[in-house]
């Protein structure tokens, strides 16, 4: 059995932002991929359109919502990734985990309704290791060739 990842979270603006944007970027990423298999013109207007709306959006929402939950305070284990705050407790088992990004500041846990951000800041290198290892011992997907963490195991099939 694993020990449990146990680590706080205060996020700031700029941080948010920057989960964001490189979230934006991998979906851009994605996009072309998929525009260059099907030779359809890429919407990279569209792309930054968004953008632009998310910078003038998220400062007001960010406030409003640091100022609702504030503090999170997260633990992994073997079962599931557990967030609780000033509005209760969120348990998200890790079968329920769509994949991994891993941006320049945090890893992004996507799943089907949000994602939640966990910053590198406020892991210690051990309890990295253990995430990881957390993530790979429940096969969690991670995103992307460009993002990955670590690699999927194969299937039997190859």
């Amino acid at each position: 059995m694993m020990e449990p990842v146990a680590f706080t979270v205060a996020y700031g603006l700029r941080e948010y932002l920057s989960f964001v944007h490189d979230y934006g970027a991998w979906r851009q990423a994605t996009e072309v991929h998929k525009v260059r298999a099907t030779s359809t013109p890429p919407r990279l207007g569209g792309w930054l359109y968004l953008m632009a709306t998310v910078y003038l959006l998220a400062p007001p929402i960010f406030l409003f919502k640091n100022r609702r939950v504030g503090e999170c305070t997260f633990t992994a284990d073997e079962r599931a990734l557990v967030r609780r705050n000033k509005t209760g407790s969120t348990e998200m088992p890790w079968s329920e985990v769509l994949r991994v990004h891993r941006l320049s500041q945090a890893y992004l846990v996507e799943k089907a309704e949000g994602a939640m951000p966990l910053p590198y800041r406020c892991f210690t290198q051990a309890q990295r290791h253990a995430f990881e290892s957390i993530l790979r011992e429940n096969n969690v997907p991670a995103a992307g060739d460009a993002c990955c963490i670590w690699t999927p195991p194969a299937s039997a099939s190859d």
